[in-house]
């Protein structure tokens, strides 16, 4: 089974993150599964100095409708997290972590490379609409 990950905060969510969930979806046909990893309050602030607008409840509910199963990142880098994630599955899965191009330096990364898994990343294609947000 394809196990098909992103990693982020999620903060106010965007046409930028919708458009990351639909690539997603289609790195994971056939069959494939859906997750992301989002950092928790705290360690959201870690990562960008500053807290989040939204609580971590509150950046989940907001992605529900495009992705189902969430994993809490509580540590700035998320290396061990996302170890465990890895192990936590069955061996044969294969994973796929979707990131965008302008965010090529993320915190995990080192892991990822380190466990095989491969990255994809997405062209970023700022436009007038990049900031607006999302209304469900």
């Amino acid at each position: 089974m394809r196990m098909i990950f992103t990693i982020g905060t999620f903060d106010v969510l965007s046409e930028k993150d919708i458009r990351l969930f639909h690539e997603m979806r289609k790195a994971s046909i056939p069959g494939g599964e859906i997750y992301a990893l989002v950092y928790d309050d705290y360690a959201a602030y870690k990562n960008t100095g500053k807290f989040p607008i939204q609580s971590y409840s509150q950046r989940v509910d907001n992605i529900k409708y495009f992705i189902r199963n969430f994993l809490i990142l509580e540590l700035e880098d998320p290396g061990k997290e996302i170890e465990r994630f890895r192990h936590f599955n069955r061996p044969e899965d294969k994973y796929i972590c979707v990131m965008y191009d302008d965010n090529k330096d993320f915190p995990g990364r080192s892991m990822i490379k380190k466990l095989g898994i491969p990255i994809k990343f997405i062209k970023y294609e700022q436009n007038n609409n990049s900031n607006t947000t999302a209304r469900r």
